[in-house]
C-alpha cells in the first residue's frame, strides 16, 4: 500500500470516528467541539475536551445522522464524567439513549481501547477535529471542515510536554475503564 493510500484509509476512518458536537443557539446550528467515538465493554462513549462540558451543557449537544450530514438529533440521555484534577482537560460522555446508540452504530464507527496507544519514538499520530471557526452556521444545518494533523514523535530527551502527554493518555485510558466500571457496578 502506498503512503497516499494509507493516508486516505486513515482519513476515511477519522471521518467516521470524529463527531462534531453541534449545539443550536439563536435558531442556528453551530459546532462547539469535537468528540471521538469509543466503545468500551459494549458501551458507547464520546471522548472530548472537558471544557466543552463547561461551555455547553451536554443536554444541548446534538449530532448529524451521518458523518456526511443528514438530520440533526440530540444525543438523548447521557452520563458524563470529568477528572477532579482540572489540569486534564478531558471528559467521557456515555450514550444511554437506545435510538441514538442505534443511529450511531449504523452510520458511524467506534474505536476501542485496543486501538489507542501511548506515544513512542517514531510513532505517527493523527489528531482530527472540527474547528468551530471554520463551521458555517445555518438555520437547519451546520457545515463543518474536518482538519487532521499528522505528526511524528521526535527522538529527544523526555520533556515536560512529553511526560504530560503520556500522563494525559494514561489518564484517559484509566478514566475510561474506571468510569465504565463504575457505571457497571452501580447499574
Amino acid at each position: 500500500m502506498t503512503v497516499e493510500a494509507e493516508r486516505h484509509a486513515i482519513e476515511q476512518l477519522l471521518v467516521k470516528v470524529t463527531l462534531p458536537i453541534i449545539v443550536q443557539d439563536k435558531n442556528r446550528f453551530g459546532i462547539v467541539g469535537t468528540a471521538t467515538l469509543f466503545t468500551i465493554q459494549d458501551r458507547l462513549s464520546l471522548i472530548t475536551a472537558g471544557h466543552t462540558i463547561l461551555d455547553y451543557s451536554v443536554d444541548r449537544w446534538a449530532y448529524s445522522e451521518r458523518p456526511t450530514g443528514g438530520t440533526i438529533f440530540t444525543l438523548g440521555q447521557l452520563n458524563h464524567y470529568r477528572p477532579n484534577d482540572k489540569q486534564y482537560d478531558v471528559a467521557v460522555v456515555e450514550i444511554l439513549d437506545p435510538e441514538t446508540s442505534q443511529r450511531l452504530r449504523t452510520n458511524w464507527r467506534f474505536l476501542t481501547l485496543d486501538q489507542v496507544s501511548l506515544p513512542h519514538e517514531g510513532a505517527e499520530f493523527f489528531v482530527s477535529g472540527y474547528p468551530s471557526a471554520l463551521a458555517i452556521s445555518e438555520e437547519t444545518a451546520v457545515r463543518g471542515v474536518l482538519l487532521t494533523l499528522e505528526t511524528r514523535r521526535r527522538a529527544t530527551q523526555s520533556s515536560p510536554l512529553t511526560r504530560r502527554w503520556i500522563i494525559f493518555l494514561t489518564l484517559v485510558q484509566m478514566f475510561l475503564v474506571a468510569s465504565i466500571g463504575t457505571l457497571k457496578s452501580t447499574a
